[in-house]
């Protein structure tokens, strides 16, 4: 979609008057190639300049303009140590004005002695004297009132003065133009200024007007912003969908859920997820391609109902394509799948472990038909996999993916005969509603809040002091209970730059204390055939312990491990520390989870986060938890890819804009866009690369 000329905030950086090529070229570097991305670059901050009213009434830490005149002046030192320091007054006292380095030329020349001039700086104190450190002077003071200064953050390349030129001429551009596209009634309903208005507040806050920086998710003008970017994005996610409406899916028809499930799973489904079943059927059932995101807490049964939708397109005689992020999730999902429905389908697992004459054997069948399932890691993604028939495919936990890296499997495994497959997302990591909707604006959702019955709640304990000191403690009452722990680290090995336990340290202890046949060690490092046989010794033998690192974090199913123990818990995110409690209360056996950590200040955030653990099962409630103190890229671990490039939106201040942005860019979508809506679609956006 083109820029039009009707609308400036779409206009490239080019058309405003006198930005040069090299300041164009250092904000692109930054991501800002449209007025509207440059408008997005806020304030860090505003200062509040005051009138003097004398300065003997002037407080420290404000911001004042003051009309003074020049006393006495000081020079000492020199180069770079030069120090200029001026006393001003006025009737009512006096003040200090001091300036260093460079800038002492500059203010040498203007503070003569007996010069009226006006400073504009924030007054601090020193041993109880009041003074300004590199003010700004003025000396003509017909033009200078108090305002509100909005300082903004320093971009590679541009100088600070240089920038606050460009926010204004980009400004002057919107004068002649009205910029709404919103209706009266939906401002009023989410409290959001009119556009300019909000664009106008921000940059040149108004006293009577000034936006509040520091409570943005209550301020009508930042919410606006917040709100047009989140539309923004939401609408080329639509755009893109758009394009893509020509494809055809399969039709598959509709079945009930219990009648899938019978003689198929070993247990009766939830109520929860009979409902996700339905959902995702009935999405199936139409020509469109089905995208859908389906999230579930710790042990909620996914795999359960990704394998009943597998054997739903399996029934219609198509091809199902399953790709995990690990080899051992892989693998165990190959497992479960195969227990579910291996004797009346072929099943096959492909990895970058898998010989190359296995593989060779694999991509024929699969291009053949004579397979029916393939589970795999990133290797289906590879050019050699081709289909006969590929009508689904699953994606677990892959929420590192951005949009196009998603569609990477369904565009490698594109139908020859014009279809296209339905695709099922399926998230291990409980995400909050709001961020789920951003992170996978592109799917329709699917929840699974509801856990199997018969499941006992995970009683979790902090345990203060040395970690290996407690470790040894928890050994001997393991041991003699005669139960399986895990017992997870941060690090494999021992780091210098880190004062942290290691795994096999604590491994060659439990070795020491307990003997080697009740110890197994597991590690990111290993071989995929080593990691597979150390889960299968764990799983099958009369072994104690599994010291790893957070290789075990989803997808290991081992239920008659009853014991968690994780060492320095602090160094792990709340979401990340309940997918590894996750990994027993897999049966109706009492399940525990130890955190050794030796934490002095109990009130800090990172005991905050432990607590709170230790007070809540629920995976949506901690995660929101995690949210709103680590932020989304924390949480996901995706601070590098995945989530949006938003500048003022943020999922702790405005979630509640979520939903109406995403419903009314969908609007949007389905209509003729008016010209005076390209900004919404014109800008750079991580996520869409």
């Amino acid at each position: 979609m083109h820029a039009s000329q009707e609308n400036p905030l779409a206009y490239k950086l080019n058309n405003i008057k006198g930005v040069s090529a090299k300041n164009i070229e250092a904000l692109s570097h930054t991501g800002l190639n449209t007025v509207f991305d440059l408008l997005l670059r806020v304030p860090k901050r505003v200062v509040e300049e005051e009138e003097s009213p004398g300065l003997c009434y002037l407080e420290a830490g404000r911001t004042y303009v003051i009309k003074v005149l020049v006393h006495a002046v000081k020079i000492s030192g020199s180069a770079f140590k030069k120090r200029l320091e001026a006393v001003v007054c006025d009737e009512t006292g006096r003040i200090s004005v001091i300036f260093f380095g460079p800038a002492v030329n500059y203010a040498q020349q203007i503070l003569k002695l007996g010069t009226e001039i006006t400073l504009i700086g924030e007054t601090k104190d020193f041993m109880g004297r009041l003074h300004m450190i590199h003010p700004k002077i003025r000396t003509n003071h017909q033009d200078i009132q108090a305002l509100n200064q909005a300082n903004y953050s320093q971009i590679a390349g541009i100088n600070p003065r240089i920038f606050k030129k460009i926010i204004e001429k980009a400004l002057e551009l919107l004068a002649p133009h009205e910029l709404e596209h919103l209706p009266e009634n939906f401002l009023a309903e989410y409290k959001l200024k009119a556009l300019k208005h909000a664009l106008l507040a921000i940059h040149k806050p108004d006293k009577k007007d000034a936006p509040v920086w520091d409570n943005r998710a209550h301020d009508p003008q930042f919410s606006r912003l917040a709100f047009e970017e989140l539309l923004s994005f939401y609408l080329r996610l639509y755009l893109e969908r758009k394009k893509d409406k020509k494809l055809k899916a399969h039709r598959l028809t509709p079945k009930d859920a219990q009648v899938l499930a019978h003689n198929t799973l070993p247990f009766t489904l939830t109520h929860a997820q009979e409902r996700v079943v339905n959902e995702i059927i009935t999405d199936m059932s139409y020509e469109k391609p089905m995208t859908r995101l389906l999230q579930g807490d710790v042990g909620s049964g996914k795999t359960a109902v990704s394998a009943l939708i597998a054997l739903h397109a399996l029934e219609a005689g198509l091809q199902v394509a399953v790709m995990a992020p690990t080899e051992i999730l892989a693998e165990q999902l190959f497992e479960v799948y195969n227990n579910f429905i291996g004797q009346r389908f072929n099943l096959a697992f492909l990895s970058s472990a898998t010989k190359n004459k296995t593989r060779k054997e694999i991509t024929e069948k699969l291009a053949q038909g004579k397979i029916n399932l393939v589970i795999g890691t990133h290797a289906l993604l590879s050019d050699d996999i081709v289909f006969k028939n590929l009508g689904l495919s699953i994606i677990d936990e892959q929420h590192r993916f951005g949009v196009k890296q998603r569609a990477q499997l369904l565009n490698t495994c594109e139908m020859r005969q014009g279809f296209s497959p339905h695709l099922l997302v399926m998230s291990a990591t409980p995400i909050p509603r709001s961020l789920a909707l951003t992170l996978y604006g592109d799917l329709d959702l699917s929840v699974i809040d509801e856990r199997p019955p018969g499941r006992k709640a995970i009683l979790t304990k902090i345990l203060s002091g040395v970690p290996l000191t407690n470790l040894e403690r928890l050994g001997e009452r393991i041991i003699s209970s005669k139960q399986k722990a895990f017992v997870i680290f941060p690090l494999v090995e021992e780091s210098e730059h880190l004062d942290l336990e290691d795994a096999t340290k604590a491994y060659n202890l439990l070795k020491k204390l307990f003997g080697d046949s009740q110890c197994l060690l597991l590690h990111g490092r290993m071989k995929a055939e080593e990691k597979q046989a150390i889960m299968e010794r764990f799983r099958t033998q009369d072994c104690a312990f599994l010291v790893s690192t957070t290789v075990v974090e989803v997808g290991v199913d081992i239920p008659h491990a009853t014991c968690m123990v994780i060492v320095n818990p602090e160094r792990f995110g709340l979401a990340q520390l309940h997918q590894l409690r996750g990994r027993v209360g897999r049966s109706d056996l009492q399940s525990f989870c130890f955190l050794l950590s030796d934490i002095k200040n109990k009130f800090g955030t990172a005991y905050k986060r432990l607590s709170a653990l230790c007070n809540s099962q629920d995976g949506f409630k901690l995660a929101q938890v995690d949210l709103d103190i680590r932020g989304p890229g924390e949480l996901l671990g995706v601070r590098q890819a995945g989530l949006p490039n938003f500048l003022i939106f943020n999922h702790s201040d405005f979630a509640h804009l979520v939903e109406p942005a995403k419903n009314y860019a969908k609007k949007l979508a389905s209509e003729d866009l008016s010209p005076r809506l390209g900004h919404l679609f014109i800008g750079k956006q991580a996520y869409f690369s």
